[in-house]
């Protein structure tokens, strides 16, 4: 299966891969929530805390460079 945003392999939970989720998180969330929606999502998902939370500031840096 794939993700049903981007299309990719990696599939993790309700359609959407950690990168989509990422995404998610970063526009949905203030800088003081990021943290706290992380571990819930992971927690929620039972996904891999460390990988989303990477992801999440691999996007982070990506925005601000952008």
């Amino acid at each position: 299966m794939a993700c049903e945003l981007c299309e990719k392999s990696s599939l993790v939970t309700d359609g959407k891969c950690y990168g989509c989720l990422a995404r998610y998180i970063l526009r949905m969330y203030t800088t003081d929530q990021v943290a706290a929606a992380i571990e819930g999502l992971a927690k929620k998902y039972d996904l891999d805390y460390q990988i989303l939370r990477d992801e999440c500031a691999a996007q982070y840096r990506a925005n601000r460079v952008a």
